[in-house]
């Protein structure tokens, strides 16, 4: 839930990628549409606060699988450490 610049430079594999500047309906339209109401999510941003409200809006909607992490991804990255190798690229929900 980045700038698209932040997430081409570096991401989590996998990632799709919102900047939610819609309050989320395009987010919420897409995994409907991609049936993940089922699947286990996972919201990151910078600080905790979109992924926070995408979670609300997620969870109202009927989606009962997911989390956010509470701190951004810079600080995520400085916590895994090594063992972690940041994605770089589009979004893959681009082409979907």
């Amino acid at each position: 839930m980045r700038k698209k610049e932040d997430y081409v430079k570096s991401h989590i594999g996998q990632a799709i990628n919102w900047h939610f500047n819609d309050d989320g309906e395009y987010m919420l339209t897409y995994l409907k549409k991609k049936k993940y109401q089922n699947k286990e999510i996972y919201l990151i941003c910078y600080s905790g606060n979109r992924a926070a409200k995408a979670f609300n809006l997620l969870y109202i909607s009927g989606f009962k699988n997911i989390n956010y992490v509470k701190f951004g991804y810079d600080e995520f990255v400085e916590n895994v450490g090594n063992e972690f190798t940041p994605a770089t690229g589009e979004c893959s929900c681009k082409s979907n």
